[in-house]
């Protein structure tokens, strides 16, 4: 029967992907302050938590990569390790920056589009629209 070694199983990454991400989102939704209640707010926390998620799931990833790439190259290569923290510095950097910037914009924004989304609602259709719909 052949086996394979399980630090060069394809699954190892992908393990280590989703428990990272598992970590990450319950630390956001821990440590994340809170969004004002409504629509926007509660679909903005929960893309700002994946996108929390994601970014220790790279890091978590990226780690990973550098301690497989210290086994092939004895010692490890100073350029090697330093190509994966650049790597994945752009990478968790765009996740946060990304997840921040949507935060912000929620937290200014997201009560005044809730509340026109609840207005837009609660009017009554005029009665040339009335006619018109079937």
């Amino acid at each position: 029967m052949l086996t394979v070694p399980l630090a060069t199983s394809v699954a190892v990454p992908a393990v280590i992907f989703v428990g990272c991400l598992v970590v990450g989102v319950l630390a956001a939704t821990r440590w994340v302050p809170e969004l004002p209640a409504g629509t926007i707010g509660g679909i903005v926390f929960f893309v700002v938590c994946g996108m929390a998620g994601a970014a220790v799931a790279v890091v978590g990833v990226n780690v990973f990569l550098m301690v497989e790439s210290g086994r092939f190259i004895p010692g490890g290569s100073p350029t090697v390790i330093a190509g994966y923290l650049s790597e994945m510095s752009w990478e968790v950097g765009l996740l946060l920056g990304v997840a921040t910037l949507l935060y912000l914009v929620a937290l200014r924004i997201g009560p005044q589009l809730d509340e026109l989304a609840s207005d837009r609602r609660a009017e009554p259709p005029s009665p040339g629209e009335a006619e018109d719909q079937p």
